[in-house]
Parts: C-alpha cells; structure tokens; sequence
C-alpha cells in the first residue's frame, strides 16, 4: 500500500495505491477493507485483480459517514483473498488522519414565503443549513391534531424547499414548524417559524342600499359591500350558501362553515342555509293552486234571478224566466 498512512481533511478522498505480488499464477484475488466505522463509503478500482495486479483504494470523508467527524486516526487492514481458495490470501495495514475543517458552528434556518394562506393554498418550507447536516422537520397543526414529522439530510451546506397542500377539511388556526439539525458531530442547531390558515371568504359591510348580490369565493379576500333593510347578501361558503338579510349599519361578517346568529347592538343578523330551493318554490305554487280552490268553493255562486216576481232560475235557463217569462238578470244567491 503506498502510502501507509494518509492525512485527509475532513469532507475530502483519501486515495491509495495497492500492489500484488507472488501470487498463484493465474488466480484472481478479491479485495476487502475492515477496520473502520461500519458507515465509512470506500471502493477499489477494480476489486478483484490477478497474482500480480494493481488496485486503488478511495476512502470518502463525506457525510453521512462518522469519518467526518474529526480529528481521529483510524486503522484499517486491506486483504486480498484467492476467489478460488480462501486459504490463499495477504493483507497489508494502513490507516487514515481525518482532520477536522476549522468553520463557523451550524446554523439552520427554515421560513414559509407567507405569513397567512387560505384552506386549498400550498405553503412552501424552505429549510436552510450553512455546512452539512442532518435534522427532523415538525410541521404542527392547530391542537388536537397530530404533528407531521419529516428527516432531512444536507451532504453540504444548501437550501432544501418542500410544500405542504393544505386541504378543505385542514384545521383553521396558527401553525408552528420547527427544524433541529445536527453536524453529523454532535453539534445541533434549531429554527422555528408559523404561518396562520383562515377560512376562504372575509365580508366587510358598509352603509348604502344595494341589489341582491352573489359573491363566490375560493381565495382569500375582503369585499366591501353595503345592505339596508329588505336588501339580501350572498356569501358561498365551503358549498353552502349564507343568507343575511337585515338592516345594518357596520359590522363585519367572517363565514364559518356553520349555521349562526350574529347580534349587532339593536339589529340582528340571521344566518341559515338555503337546502332545497327548487322544491320549496315547487311546494309553493302547489299551496297557491289549493288557496284558490278553496276560495271558490266559498265564493257565493251566480243565478238567474228574474227582475219582475224574482224566482230564481237554475243556472241553465235561457234569457227569460220559466215562471213568467220576463227578461232575467244575472244575481248572487243569498
């Protein structure tokens, strides 16, 4: 092996040169390594070579291995052992001084690129870390909900960007997230951030008379708007529809997917849900027909009464009367 001993940098290749001889002619040997931690990253190129071969050893310094962590001298022994009989076989002992980088401690940090989303929006986490490491990213809803927990690895210092899709039925509320990071050595570091979620329709009212309105909303937003009395607003929420219909003279409405009734000082807001429409239009022109059945039923019904003796005729005489043939006129029965 040349060299036999070989001081490296920590996060840098440590490259050696080995030599077969007096082998059996013919014969192939296969190469291994033991002795250093069982996470070390080394190849040979190529691992197996003839009775008078050559070969290079590359040892990696990198994270995630332990090796990165310095400084610390390791020994390690290299064998090359007949692929044909595992009697036949040498080995050589190396070893290799990792030297720790002198460097600023870790630092992470992590960051949304918004303070405040709506249910249906992505929130991108972008995590940061200024030397390579290793941490957990907790991502944490609003009480009870359950935390999500996520492992990340930086083989160098960098940036790492991953999205959370937030879904209709995601809590409303604060959110935090935190990162805790570590240098492959021992050394951590810690960041943490929150974001606010809020429901998808924000109504602010004004005084001024306005016509029946619809507003539909999948985004966040504020709609300045004014209603008097007898005046009816719209507000679609989460596939419902709101319905307020009062006077008011300032106030601020924030829909809730829930049925309320908000009081405003001697004036009252009524919230409800409209279910079925078309059947209750439906059910009112049939309420209608009946009324009007029933007010005939009652109406007094005309005859034939005759002008001159003041029989009264059926429905079905002529224009004269049966009794003594005078003209008759058309007169409501008592």
């Amino acid at each position: 092996m040349t060299p036999m001993s070989r001081p490296v940098n920590a996060g840098f290749l440590a490259a050696y040169s080995l030599s077969l001889s007096g082998g059996t002619p013919a014969a192939s040997y296969r190469l291994t390594l033991t002795g250093l931690p069982n996470d070390a990253n080394y190849s040979f190129s190529p691992n197996v070579i003839g009775s008078n071969g050559d070969s290079e050893l590359i040892i990696q310094t990198s994270p995630p291995s332990s090796l990165y962590c310095g400084p610390r001298t390791y020994s390690f022994n290299v064998t090359a052992t007949n692929t044909a009989v595992s009697s036949d076989y040498t080995s050589v002992i190396g070893s290799l001084s990792v030297n720790q980088n002198p460097g600023s401690a870790l630092v992470v940090s992590v960051s949304t690129d918004k303070s405040t989303y709506v249910l249906g929006n992505t929130v991108a986490i972008t995590i940061n870390a200024n030397k390579p490491a290793e941490g957990t990213l907790t991502v944490s809803p609003p009480s009870p909900w359950s935390p999500n927990v996520t492992k990340y690895q930086f083989k160098q210092a960098g940036t790492y960007t991953t999205n959370l899709e937030l879904k209709s039925a995601s809590p409303v509320g604060t959110w935090s997230i935190s990162f805790q990071g570590d240098d492959y050595c021992g050394v951590p570091s810690q960041a943490s951030t929150s974001f606010n979620v809020i429901p998808t329709t924000i109504i602010t009212v004004t005084t001024a008379a306005i016509t029946t309105t619809t507003y539909f909303s999948t985004t966040s937003q504020t709609i300045t708007t004014t209603i008097t009395s007898f005046s009816t607003l719209f507000v679609t929420e989460t596939g419902a529809i709101a319905t307020t219909s009062t006077m008011i003279s300032s106030t601020t409405i924030t829909t809730i997917p829930s049925t309320t009734t908000t009081a405003l000082s001697t004036n009252t807001v009524h919230i409800w849900k409209i279910e079925h429409p078309v059947l209750e239009l439906v059910l009112a022109i049939i309420l209608a027909l009946c009324l009007g059945v029933l007010l005939r039923r009652v109406r007094p019904r005309r005859r034939r009464v005759c002008s001159k003796c003041g029989f009264s005729n059926p429905p079905n005489a002529t224009s004269f009367c049966v009794k003594c043939g005078k003209p008759l006129k058309k007169r409501r029965s008592p």
